[in-house]
């Protein structure tokens, strides 16, 4: 799966937010900040937002990403096929686990807060936008470029207690990092981290229970604490686990593509429902899942139960009327933006905009980002969403 670098405008995104109703503007007394704070935080918005309002200034310190052929900080060889396209991990410095204490983590510290960065920071209206500090890959997409996917996929069934050891090497880093932007003063944190692919994740919700949600935990200990916004991305079918990264404080999960994930199922889950998927949907989290996966799996049911037993202390900063819900953003599919008319993506608004916005806590954008989309498809996504996205 594919995305934009942390802080590349949505090829969809339009320049100003001030404007966004038009002359309808005067009947809306919130400002388009206060009105995404209501929205992600459950309180009464006015409109659904949108994404082409410009609330988020998202920057992130030097020496994580480039979008070039490079070697990173982890040993990790990138290459750029077409200009302009994230690269790819060609060079994995830690094929196996055996090696593991032989391997050194780098430091966050080492990353540059830059000039550059810091004159764009200093013009930034806190009162219309939001800063938010962005990692490119946070945990489970940095563990597979450093191992590979495949031989890291392996590792968590051959070298289980190897494996959590060198995700909590990871996940010191990334909390690291989000140490660094608050002490600058961020409303919140942003990451990649793609876990599904179209048709589920990439493991069992259950090892994704034991490995990775409790390193989440830790990484988000202190942003939480501090009240600050947590806006997780990952692309694919993630529907069987939106419960448990609501649960532990996720406050907006992006981008929540269509047509890999049942509506109704992902916003039950954001609302902090009982969450026991659709045996409607043809999508099944674990159909695909390589027998020994699901065995290693069960064989960790009670750390899973662990993780789910401590989720609640890992959001007390957002307040119990926040407890288990979360905020969604996107869902519109980029293929009918991309190929239908303007009345098709006008349905595709108001076919998500049934599901997703009662109750507060939908973002409208796109569900992916990429170049070409109509002009007249991009007008009609935001005619629609002014139109339908009011409460």
């Amino acid at each position: 799966m594919t995305h934009r670098p942390a802080g590349r405008p949505s090829p969809t995104a339009m320049p100003h937010a001030r404007l966004a109703f038009g002359h309808k503007r005067e009947c809306v007394m919130m400002t388009p900040k206060e009105n995404y704070l209501a929205a992600i935080r459950f309180r009464g918005p006015e409109y659904v937002p949108m994404g082409n309002e410009g609330i988020l200034h998202a920057f992130q310190f030097a020496g994580n990403f480039r979008c070039e052929t490079w070697t990173d900080g982890w040993g990790v060889h990138w290459e750029q096929g077409l200009a302009g396209t994230v690269p790819f991990p060609k060079g994995n410095p830690l094929p196996s686990l055996d090696r593991l204490a032989d391997y050194r983590f780098p430091d966050p510290g080492a990353l540059e807060y830059t000039s550059e960065i810091q004159a764009g920071l200093a013009v930034v209206d806190r009162g219309e936008k939001l800063i938010i500090g962005n990692l490119t890959y946070l945990l489970f997409e940095r563990a597979w470029a450093i191992m590979g996917m495949e031989n890291f996929l392996m590792a968590l069934v051959t070298h289980p207690a190897e494996a959590h050891a060198f995700l909590h090497g990871i996940a010191g880093y990334a909390r690291g990092v989000f140490e660094r932007y608050l002490e600058l003063g961020v409303d919140g944190v942003g990451f990649s981290e793609d876990l599904g692919t179209q048709r589920a994740l990439m493991i069992s919700p259950d090892m994704f229970r034991e490995f990775i949600l409790p390193e989440y935990r830790f990484i988000f200990e202190n942003v939480l604490r501090a009240g600050k916004i947590i806006n997780f991305h990952s692309c694919g079918c993630v529907q069987d686990i939106a419960a448990d990264l609501a649960g532990i404080g996720v406050t907006i999960l992006n981008p929540i593509q269509h047509r890999a994930n049942d509506l109704h199922t992902i916003k039950q889950a954001a609302m902090g429902g009982a969450f026991r998927g659709n045996a409607s949907h043809d999508n099944p989290s674990n159909a695909h899942m390589p027998k020994a996966h699901a065995q290693a799996a069960r064989g960790n049911s009670q750390h899973a139960q662990a993780a789910r037993g401590n989720a609640a202390h890992a959001h007390e900063a957002r307040g119990t009327e926040l407890r288990g819900r979360m905020a969604l953003q996107g869902a519109i599919d980029t293929a009918v933006l991309a190929m239908g008319t303007p009345a098709d993506v006008r349905a595709e608004v108001e076919s998500v905009m049934a599901v997703l916005k009662p109750g507060g806590g939908y973002i409208c954008q796109p569900d992916q980002g990429i170049p070409g989309i109509p002009p007249e498809n991009t007008e009609a996504l935001w005619e629609a969403a002014r139109d339908l996205g009011r409460y």
